[in-house]
């Protein structure tokens, strides 16, 4: 995950989110999806992660999420990461 790009990150958050519609939630499939797509997570805080849904008034997409993502990786404000 350490040297993903943005498009390479938006790739694989998709594609789990495909996977994990895809799947009944009581299969194999379906929760390796969700392992991998929290693993992409991980760098976020999940309070930060909240605040912004709370600000938003809405869900983050996945293009959003790979922005915070990357931002929390590198040692950046994930809220700036949105504005820029």
């Amino acid at each position: 995950m350490d040297q993903l790009t943005e498009s390479q990150l938006l790739k694989q958050l998709n594609q789990y989110s495909q996977e994990m519609e895809q799947f009944s939630r009581d299969t194999r499939e379906f929760a390796l999806a969700v392992k991998a797509y929290n693993q992409l997570l991980d760098p976020l805080n999940v309070r930060d992660e909240l605040r912004l849904v709370n600000q938003l008034g809405r869900p983050l997409t996945n293009a959003e999420l790979a922005k915070l993502i990357l931002a929390a990786r590198d040692g950046k404000d994930v809220f700036q990461a949105l504005i820029e």
